[in-house]
């Protein structure tokens, strides 16, 4: 069966390729709708969808960017314009898939557009600079990138018709096999966080759900992950959290550390959502860098832990405590659903059990009095003598849940 994927590509530098793309896909029985992104100089192919409608889709005329010569208003005007018609193509049952190709330029308007669609829709770049930080081009999107090897420029040579016809091919595998995010109908998808220093309890929790029928979906909390799993909220396609490792509050509050970009409004999104989340503020009393030499200089001098030669933990102090603490609680009081907040008092990762590297008892006290102060006082804050990675705990959070997800159905 015939499937349709949209090209993305800048036809002033990129239309040789982006024909060979065209008839590479259209060769294996599929239908395309190519995209020109560009602005500036002639274009060497022929459009489907051209670049001045794609400007007018963001509500500007293609010659007020090039008369205003401001670049970064011009890529956003497009990215913008992109976005827009991915979507709307997408809605109206127009997009299986979409392949962008590009250098800098290309790949970040390639990618910013494809972040407006939802998670599961096959996404594919074909890209020069793949071999750099990807990360903000990704952000917590499904966007598969292939490094091209060559620049793509030029038209397709030895190298770059195989690259680029491995990148076409596998979107085509994609739209092929008709993968789709189904989540259960019978019961809520329980979305769960987790870094290698709390797994012990996820596992626990997850290994308990499952036997009363229930799914979990971890995430790593690592920025990117985390967004994904705050957007599936706002889509409504996870329906309880297991929140115990809130580690990106602290990198969205001080932008430090590795786990970078990350999504403003951490916890807000199961909040505003109103479904049933259970809370522990596991790996909030550290920042996590890219090794010793990553540590910026006001930052040395603390209790720091080297996990290994590419990541290491440094302390928070007071003041930042506070103020994860702080906005943690506010954060939380805003939720118009079923919460409740469990506090492991004898350490809230592997790093900081009773004598570990990062042990910091006044620092958990300083947060949970802290957060005490700030929390709305009909949500219920439970301090538990046990660490997170004890089984009691694990359980104790398994228990919470269920009950708030049995009293939402009721």
């Amino acid at each position: 069966m015939s499937r349709t994927i949209v090209i993305l590509a800048t036809l002033d530098t990129k239309g040789l390729e982006a024909n060979y793309l065209r008839e590479f896909i259209q060769s294996r029985g599929h239908q395309t709708i190519l995209v020109d992104m560009s602005i500036l100089n002639p274009v060497t192919a022929h459009a489907d969808i051209s670049r001045e409608e794609v400007a007018r889709r963001a509500g500007k005329e293609l010659n007020q960017l090039v008369a205003a010569k401001n670049r970064d208003e011009s890529m956003e005007v497009m990215a913008e314009g992109t976005a827009k018609i991915l979507v709307e193509l997408y809605d109206a049952g127009k997009l299986d898939g979409v392949l962008g190709i590009g250098g800098v330029q290309g790949t970040w308007l390639s990618t910013r557009a494809m972040q407006a669609l939802p998670i599961g829709v096959p996404k594919v770049v074909a890209s020069a600079t793949a071999s750099g930080d990807i990360r903000p081009f990704i952000k917590n999107k499904d966007i598969a990138i292939l490094f091209s090897v060559a620049d793509i420029l030029g038209g397709p040579n030895c190298v770059t018709r195989v690259t680029l016809g491995n990148a076409a091919a596998a979107v085509i595998g994609m739209v092929e096999a008709r993968l789709s995010l189904e989540t259960p109908k019978k019961k809520p998808l329980i979305g769960a966080t987790a870094f290698g220093a709390t797994t012990p309890a996820i596992m626990r929790c997850t290994q308990t759900l499952n036997k009363k029928g229930y799914e979990v979906v971890s995430f790593h909390a690592n920025g990117a992950c985390g967004a994904a799993m705050e957007e599936l909220i706002e889509a409504g396609v996870i329906g309880a959290v297991l929140d115990l490792t809130t580690h990106e509050l602290v990198s969205e509050l001080y932008p430090v550390d590795i786990y970078l970009p990350v999504r403003q409004g951490r916890l807000e999104a199961a909040a505003k959502k109103g479904i049933p989340t259970i809370y522990a503020p596991g790996g909030t009393l550290g920042f996590i860098f890219g090794g010793v030499n990553a540590i910026p200089e006001n930052y040395r001098g603390r209790p720091t832990y080297k996990h290994n030669p590419s990541i290491c933990v440094v302390s928070l102090n007071e003041e930042e405590i506070r103020h994860v603490a702080m906005v943690a609680a506010q954060r939380l009081s805003l939720s118009t659903g079923p919460v409740r907040v469990l506090v492991p008092m004898k350490g809230w990762w592997q790093l900081d059990r009773p004598g570990g590297p990062l042990e910091n008892h006044e620092g958990m006290r300083i947060y949970v009095d802290t957060f005490r102060k700030h929390l709305n006082p009909r949500i219920s804050c439970k301090e538990i003598d046990a660490h997170i990675n004890d089984p009691e705990f694990a359980d104790e959070a398994t228990e919470n849940l269920l009950e708030l997800i049995k009293g939402k159905a009721k």
